[in-house]
């Protein structure tokens, strides 16, 4: 009794009985396993011999030039050593009476037996049986071949290009990818034959793709390309550049036929690119400031050095005329207010070389304890806080990714600020807080001090911009090294403030990865 089951039964009754050669061997090792009767009778006793060798005995396959066909070249030898289904048609069995019969032969691997072990199916056509040797046959025939080439070629550039190529139907749902979105996603196509929303993450640029993508199959429209973000099997986020038209099936919209690549590291280039160039407009901008403001600055103090040099020595040939006590009188002044000339010079081509040093510093990013360097410097200026009747109050602080050294000025200038800028009729309160908001920690800086009005909001970031110089010293530029500091770790400083009330810097910088 044999032990095949019924349906296994049927599929040797067909094969037995087929009219045309049909062939099993096993994989890799490519042995026969089977051949049916009229593969017997096309190529004799032994078709295994010669499917193994091309030759047995006086029978040879042979190519169109009458040579020995090549073993490698054989269909089922290719599908063996690819895994891939070919065919070949300028083939033909030389008979042991001289007879040649000319053969189509076409090869695919199947699926494994019940033991496990792979198969590569062969068929072999008799052409002059089938009709094919008449010139319309030939004709048609060669168009065949033509297709299974490119079917052939096309199977190998999907199989090997970067991009993967898709298909998905009407509903959203995949039901192909080519190989190149296991490189690209992590993913194999079967797990990828999802609905196509099913990797999507929650970036804001999804919602345009997957309205995109509803539109098109409802109009039949092409919208692309666009760019979506999906997650990959790892967990990382990926940037995709997807190209779609959708595809049509009795005039109705059957699907979409899309080709997506990785872009995610040229995006990173392009918003490399935007940032930096983003800060060279800024930087031009703050140039050009520093330009006007120094140009001024620095021309006042010079001017009064001249001018009260002019007078000293004015002073010096009355005195030498016999006027001693003008030089006694005015000398003095004139020398302290020379000094003092000097000395604001001096801060600010100081303030000038910190601030261009500043852009020059190489950044550190690393994690931040900002409750740590918060402290940190309430510890350095409580004599200040304490001498100005001040109090410092922290909430929730965040850490953030950045340079811990540059970061520490940030918080010290504003808290410097905010005692700079008390009001004289309350005790100064400062309190820093701050909340992370997805990629970004947000610290804000309250103070209840003089407060900035309207017009001068601003311009508060400007180098060498003092509020009221008459309430402060230094070369106003602690705000500036705050928004430079900031925007090289790509984050942003603003200013809230109401006259008479407080004032609130808030600080965005990103959050740390950790």
């Amino acid at each position: 009794m044999s032990n095949e089951t019924p349906g296994a039964e049927v599929m040797r009754a067909m094969a037995e009985s087929a009219p045309m050669g049909l062939a099993l061997f096993r994989a890799p090792d490519g042995a026969l396993v089977y051949a049916n009767p009229a593969l017997r009778r096309l190529l004799g006793d032994e078709p295994g011999a010669v499917l193994a060798a091309g030759s047995c005995g006086a029978g040879v396959l042979r190519a169109g030039d009458g040579t020995p066909y090549p073993f490698a070249a054989l269909p089922h030898v290719r599908t063996l050593g690819s895994g891939r289904s070919s065919m070949v048609a300028d083939v033909a069995f030389r008979r042991a009476d001289g007879r040649e019969v000319p053969l189509i032969m076409e090869a695919w691997p199947v699926g494994a037996d019940v033991d496990g072990v792979a198969r590569v199916a062969l068929v072999v056509r008799d052409v002059s049986r089938d009709g094919i040797a008449s010139s319309e046959g030939r004709e048609q025939l060669a168009a065949l071949m033509r297709h299974a080439a490119l079917a052939d070629e096309l199977r190998f550039v999907l199989d090997n290009m970067s991009d993967f190529v898709y298909r998905h139907d009407a509903r959203g749902v995949f039901y192909y990818t080519s190989p190149g979105v296991e490189r690209i996603t992590g993913y194999s196509a079967d797990e990828w034959c999802q609905h196509y929303t099913t990797f999507l993450t929650d970036h804001p640029m999804n919602r345009r793709a997957v309205e995109l993508t509803e539109q098109a199959l409802a109009t039949g429209t092409p919208m692309g390309p666009y760019r979506v973000e999906v997650r990959r099997r790892d967990g990382r986020r990926i940037t995709l550049e997807v190209n779609e038209r959708p595809f049509f099936e009795d005039g109705a919209v059957a699907g979409i036929i899309g080709v997506a690549r990785d872009v995610t590291e040229q995006m990173r280039t392009e918003d490399e690119l935007l940032r930096l160039n983003r800060r060279l407009r800024e930087q031009k901008r703050e140039l050009e400031n520093v330009i006007d403001v120094a140009s001024h600055d620095l021309r006042t103090p010079l001017v009064s050095i001249v001018g009260f040099a002019a007078e000293l020595e004015s002073t010096i040939d009355e005195a030498l005329a016999g006027a001693g006590e003008a030089l006694e009188r005015e000398a003095p002044e004139l020398l302290r207010r020379l000094v003092r000339n000097v000395r604001r010079l001096d801060e600010l081509l100081g303030g000038l070389l910190r601030l261009s040093r500043l852009g020059r510093t190489e950044l550190r990013r690393e994690r931040v304890d900002v409750a740590a360097l918060v402290r940190a410097i309430a510890d350095d200026q409580s004599f200040q806080i304490r001498a100005t009747g001040a109090s410092l109050s922290f909430g929730e602080l965040p850490p953030c990714l950045g340079d811990p050294l540059l970061l520490s000025q940030v918080f010290a200038n504003l808290v410097a600020n905010a005692i700079k800028y008390r009001d004289a009729h309350r005790p100064l309160q400062v309190r820093i807080e701050g909340a992370q908001a997805d990629a970004e920690v947000v610290y804000r800086v309250r103070d209840n001090g003089i407060g900035i009005e309207p017009d001068q909001r601003s311009r508060v970031f400007d180098p060498f911009r003092r509020l009221d110089p008459r309430r402060s010293e230094g070369e106003g530029l602690g705000l500036t090294i705050v928004q430079r500091i900031v925007e090289r770790h790509d984050g942003e400083v603003t200013v809230e403030s109401t006259p008479g009330e407080g004032t609130t810097f808030v600080v965005r910088l990103p959050a740390s990865p950790d």
